[in-house]
């Protein structure tokens, strides 16, 4: 009696059964939607169950003993799944919370609904009875106190950091930013087109001053987004015209953008920065935030594979992606 309509689009993508599971007042398990606008349905970057083709997992024809090792989203899908098969699952994280890089993203107010994932996540781990150890870096001797017949790394990719901007004072990587957010002083170079120009913009809306730095050319900002929110970051921080209908540019100063640039030197006067036509300046900072590329982190697989049946890499662990 509170409603003659409710219409839900998108969320029906990332779970079908949404209305089932609050008719049945299990809101809790309600895969909720993170608006990334990447495809819904082919496939939905939280639901690959709604992928054309693909099988919904089966029980396990006989259980067995699954370490996974890594609790971002990777790690908590694979326990996830496991455990919904009927194997006995153990998920080890090194950190003292569960969703690695997506838990960071999601303390971004512009990718907050990535919160979504992680509390789904959580929840089914505890329901489907998933032993979750936190605060614990895995080993051999993990391996053999649980006996596990199967390990799945899902140790994610740290950031890379430029050797120019090593062992420096007032530089963070991306990930380490969000999760210092307080930490980040008022004039803040950012460094990365990608990903970077989301969080300068955020920065830039809370009042601080900051610069974006890249390599590239602005056309390449924002180049890992879906075409909806790249155009979003494009009328932000790029001169773009009304071709095919779009609208004008609403261009913002804050952040103030700095495309085809190379970093030379980053000391405590500042970054020197060189141009496409050789001209060099100076940024000063207080903080440089490193947002540019990942490397997958499989150093304990080797060590792992000598004690466990299998050994399984998965997400950025096996490969980084978006």
């Amino acid at each position: 009696g509170k409603a003659d309509l409710i219409y839900l689009g998108r969320q029906l993508t990332a779970d079908p059964d949404t209305p089932r599971k609050y008719l049945e007042g299990r809101p809790e398990d309600v895969r909720r939607c993170v608006a990334c606008v990447e495809g819904c349905g082919t496939p939905c970057s939280i639901n690959y169950e709604m992928t054309p083709g693909v099988t919904p997992p089966t029980p396990a024809e006989k259980p067995r003993s699954v370490l996974v090792v890594g609790g971002g989203v990777a790690g908590m899908e694979a326990a996830r799944v496991a455990a919904e098969r009927g194997h006995r699952v153990t998920l080890i994280e090194k950190r003292s919370e569960l969703g690695g890089m997506v838990a960071a993203l999601a303390l971004e107010p512009l990718t907050a609904e990535f919160a979504n994932l992680i509390e789904y996540l959580a929840v089914q781990l505890e329901k489907l009875g998933v032993e979750v150890r936190l605060s614990t870096e895995a080993g051999a001797a993990e391996i053999d106190e649980l006996s596990s017949d199967v390990v799945i790394m899902a140790t994610g990719s740290p950031k890379i950091i430029p050797e120019v901007a090593k062992s420096t004072p007032g530089v963070k990587h991306h990930i380490e930013a969000l999760r210092n957010r307080k930490e980040i002083g008022h004039r803040v170079v950012v460094w990365g087109f990608t990903y970077g120009a989301e969080l300068a913009i955020s920065l830039a809306e809370e009042g601080k001053d900051v610069v974006l730095i890249g390599e590239g050319s602005e056309k390449t900002l924002g180049g890992h987004a879906s075409n909806f929110r790249r155009w979003w970051i494009l009328r932000k921080l790029a001169d773009v015209n009304s071709a095919r209908g779009t609208p004008e540019a609403q261009r913002i100063s804050n952040p103030k953008v700095l495309p085809n640039v190379k970093v030379e030197e980053i000391t405590s006067d500042g970054i020197a920065l060189k141009d496409e036509k050789g001209e060099r300046n100076v940024l000063s900072y207080e903080t440089l935030i490193i947002s540019r590329g990942r490397r997958r982190d499989n150093a304990l697989s080797g060590q792992l594979q000598a004690k466990a049946t299998e050994v399984h890499e998965i997400g950025d662990c096996a490969s980084v992606g978006d």
